[in-house]
């Protein structure tokens, strides 16, 4: 078990329908002010074959926001956050 719960290191099992629902998620979400940063699993992270398509997938459609590849990963857990380019701080909180 490589800890996506599926036993299998390609989880997600379909990468062409994983991604065109991404797509639409995106398609549906940019632009939206709550949306801050996308994450490609919640304390998880897509095959790597997903990771770069999403990523190339993000850059083309929504590249005013970052990607970390997972909850957990990318310093999000150690409040660092995001793949070395966005700090995560606990305030102070200016508008």
């Amino acid at each position: 078990d490589d800890g996506r719960g599926s036993g299998d290191s390609q989880f997600p099992l379909d990468h062409e329908l994983w991604l065109r629902c991404a797509e639409d998620l995106i398609r549906q979400a940019r632009g939206h002010p709550s949306v801050v940063v996308y994450v490609g699993g919640n304390e998880q992270e897509p095959c790597e074959d997903l990771l770069g398509r999403l990523r190339a997938r993000l850059a083309r459609l929504d590249p005013s926001r970052p990607f970390a590849r997972g909850s957990l990963w990318d310093g999000f857990a150690d409040g660092h956050g995001g793949d070395g380019y966005m700090a995560l701080h606990d305030g102070p909180y200016t508008a």
